[in-house]
C-alpha cells in the first residue's frame, strides 16, 4: 500500500481521546507560542536614508569630515559611515560583551558557545521534520489541513470517499464516480476562507523556516573557529564567515514566530504514529518528551536572537550600514502542495476500494469452492485483525495454498496421485521426473508455509530482525532502510513459494491431463500400464477426471489472486 495513502488516513485513525491528550499536552505552550522570537529592530539604513543623515548634519560637521577624509584618502560620507560604524561596534561591546571584537573584527568564545546551543536546538527540529514532512510533504499538509480547516477537511475526506459515492450512486460508472470525487474536491477547496489560507500559509512558513534552521551548515561555521589564548577560547574572524551569517541572519529573521500549536501537534503526532500502533508504548510519556524538547529549542532560539545582535555585527564586519535582514521565500506552495495531494490521495482511495472489493469478491468465490470452508489465515502476518503483524506481500496467496492443500490436494492425492507414483510405469524418465518433483513440492507445501510463518513470527529471522529494525532509534532513513531490507527478503521468500507452488500445480495438471487423455483402448501415451491402474471400468479416470477439473479451477483462482495481490 503506497505510504502516502497510509498517511492520508492518518487523521481518520486518531480516537478523540488521543486527540485530547494532545491537546492538553500542548495547551501549557499557548502562552509561549505567542512570544516572537525574532523583535525586528526599526533600523534599516538604505543608502539615500544614509545620505540623507549625513545631509541633515550641521554645516561645520560635515566640514570636518570633508577635511578628515582627505587625510584618509575617502569620501566624506565614507568617513562618515565608518564613525557610525565604530560606534556600533562600541555599543555591541557594552551590551554584549563577549560576543564580538570590533577593533580586531573577531567572534569571540561566548558566541562560539552560543552557536553550538543553537546548532543543538536545530538538530531537534531536524529529526521531527525528517519523520514528518521529508517523508511525504503533501500528506504532512493535508494532516496539518485537518486541525486547521476541520470543515474543509470533513468536506474532502466525505466527497471523495468511493464506499459513500458507490452507495449514494449505485447504478454510476467507476469513471463517472471518479469524476463525481474530482467535482467535490475542487468545490471544497473552493470553499477555503482567506483567514484558513492565511493560517496554513503562516504554518507552511514557519515549517520551512525551521527546515532552513535545522539545515543550516553549523558545523562549516563552527570549525572556523579556533583556540586564542588571549581571549582564551576558540575566535574567528568575522569577515571569514560573513556570507554564512547573512544565510543565517536571514533564516532567524524570517523564523519570527514559534510554531503554533497545530503545527506542533502535527509534527508530534507523524513523529509517534509507529509508537501509536504499539499498544504497549507510553506515548504520553514521550509527547511530554518532544513538547519539552521543543520548548528548550525554542527558548534557544530566542536566546539567541535577544543576546546576538547578529545584524550590528555584519554590519562592522562588512563595514556597511545598510545591511539588514531579508526573509526568505517558503511556504507559499502550500495550497498547490495541499490539492495535489488529495487528487493523488482520491485516486488512491479508488483503487485501493476496487482492490478491496474486487479482492472481498474473489475470496467469496473461492470460499464457494471450497464449499463453503473459510480461507485458512497465515499466522503472524499484517492483517486487518493483526495490525502488529510482519507486514509482507503475498498473504492471500499463502492463505489460499494452505486451505488448498487440505481442502482439495491431499485427500485426492492419496487417492489417485500416490497411486500413479508408486505403481505407474512411466514410457519417458522425464515425465516420471516432472510427475514425481511437482507432486513432491505439493506434498511439502503446508510444511514450507508453516516454515516461513516461523520466520515471520516474533521468534524467527526475519521477525527478530524486523522487531530490532522498528526499536532502532538511529537516524530514520536509516531506520527504513533496515525495515525494507528485511521486508523485501520475506517478500521473496513469498515470491518463491508461491513460484514453486504455481509450477508445480501447472506441471501436475499437465500430466494428469496426458495422462487421462487414453486411446479408445484405454492405453495412455504417459503410462505403460495405465489398464493395471484403472482396472475394469472407468471410474478411476472418471475420477480422475473430476480431480484434474477441481485442480485446474484451483489454478485458476490461484493466478486470480497472484494477479491482484503481486500483479504478476
Amino acid at each position: 500500500m503506497d505510504e502516502s495513502y497510509v498517511f492520508g488516513k492518518l487523521a481518520a485513525r486518531l480516537t478523540p481521546a488521543e486527540r485530547k491528550t494532545f491537546l492538553e499536552k500542548l495547551s501549557h505552550y499557548s502562552s509561549f507560542s505567542q512570544e516572537a522570537l525574532y523583535e525586528e529592530q526599526n533600523d534599516v539604513v538604505s543608502t539615500k536614508i544614509h545620505q540623507a543623515a549625513y545631509s541633515q548634519l550641521p554645516w561645520y560637521i560635515r566640514l570636518f569630515f570633508v577635511f578628515m577624509s582627505f587625510f584618509q584618502g575617502t569620501s566624506p560620507i565614507r568617513f562618515f559611515e565608518n564613525r557610525r560604524i565604530a560606534l556600533i561596534g562600541k555599543r555591541i561591546n557594552e551590551t554584549a560583551p563577549g560576543i564580538y571584537d570590533y577593533q580586531q573584527d573577531f567572534l569571540l568564545p561566548a558566541l562560539y558557545k552560543k552557536l553550538v546551543k543553537l546548532k543543538d536546538a536545530a538538530r531537534f527540529f531536524y529529526k521531527v521534520l525528517d519523520q514528518s514532512i521529508n517523508r511525504d510533504k503533501g500528506a504532512f499538509y493535508a494532516f496539518l489541513g485537518s486541525l486547521e480547516m476541520e470543515d474543509i477537511h470533513n468536506r474532502l475526506n466525505k466527497g471523495t470517499d468511493p464506499e459513500i459515492l458507490t452507495a449514494e450512486n449505485p447504478q454510476a460508472s467507476e469513471a463517472e464516480l471518479r469524476q463525481m470525487a474530482a467535482d467535490n474536491m475542487e468545490k471544497s477547496l473552493g470553499l477555503i476562507t482567506e483567514q484558513q489560507k492565511n493560517t496554513m500559509y503562516a504554518d507552511t512558513r514557519s515549517l520551512h523556516c525551521l527546515k532552513a534552521l535545522s539545515t543550516f551548515l553549523f558545523d562549516r561555521l563552527i570549525l572556523n573557529f579556533s583556540d586564542h589564548k588571549a581571549f582564551k577560547g576558540p575566535v574567528c574572524t568575522a569577515g571569514m564567515v560573513k556570507d554564512q551569517l547573512i544565510i543565517l541572519q536571514n533564516v532567524l529573521f524570517s523564523l519570527k514566530y514559534a510554531p503554533s500549536m497545530a503545527l506542533l501537534e502535527s509534527l508530534f503526532i507523524f513523529t509517534l504514529q509507529g509508537q501509536m500502533k504499539d499498544k504497549k508504548a507510553d506515548v504520553t510519556v514521550e509527547t511530554d518528551r518532544l513538547l519539552a524538547q521543543a520548548e528548550k529549542s525554542l527558548d534557544i532560539i530566542h536566546d539567541f536572537n535577544q543576546e546576538v545582535p547578529l545584524t550590528q555585527i555584519l554590519r562592522c564586519a562588512s563595514r556597511d550600514m545598510t545591511i539588514s535582514p531579508l526573509d526568505i521565500s517558503g511556504g507559499e506552495d502550500w495550497f498547490l502542495v495541499y490539492r495535489d495531494h488529495w487528487k493523488r490521495y482520491a485516486e488512491e482511495r479508488f483503487t485501493q476500494h476496487i482492490h478491496f472489493t474486487g479482492r472481498q469478491k474473489l475470496i467469496d468465490s473461492i470460499t464457494q469452492f471450497f464449499k463453503r470452508t473459510s480461507l485458512k489465515m497465515v499466522n503472524h502476518v499484517a492483517s486487518d485483525t493483526n495490525s502488529q503483524g510482519f507486514p509482507v506481500k503475498g498473504t492471500l496467496c499463502l492463505s489460499f495454498l494452505l486451505t488448498f492443500y487440505s481442502s482439495v490436494f491431499v485427500e485426492k492425492a492419496n487417492e489417485f496421485l500416490e497411486s500413479i507414483l508408486l505403481g505407474g510405469n512411466f514410457y519417458s524418465r522425464e515425465d516420471r521426473t516432472v510427475f514425481t518433483e511437482s507432486y513432491n513440492e505439493l506434498m511439502k507445501l503446508e510444511e514450507i508455509i508453516k516454515h516461513f510463518e516461523m520466520q515471520v513470527s516474533p521468534v524467527g529471522e526475519f521477525g527478530k530482525r524486523f522487531a530490532a529494525a522498528q526499536a532502532d532509534r538511529t537516524v530514520s532513513s536509516l531506520r527504513r532502510h533496515k525495515l525494507l531490507s528485511v521486508t523485501d527478503e520475506a517478500n521473496q521468500e513469498v515470491f518463491r513459494i508461491v513460484r514453486n507452488a504455481g509450477a508445480a500445480l501447472e506441471g501436475i495438471i499437465n500430466m494428469l491431463g496426458r495422462i487421462v487423455k487414453t486411446t479408445p483402448a484405454g492405453e495412455s501415451n504417459v503410462l505403460m500400464n495405465m489398464t493395471q491402474l484403472t482396472g475394469k471400468g472407468n471410474v478411476f479416470i472418471t475420477s480422475l477426471n473430476d480431480f484434474l477439473v477441481q485442480l485446474q479451477e484451483s489454478l485458476k483462482f490461484f493466478n486470480d489472486i497472484i494477479a491482484l495481490e503481486l500483479g504478476k
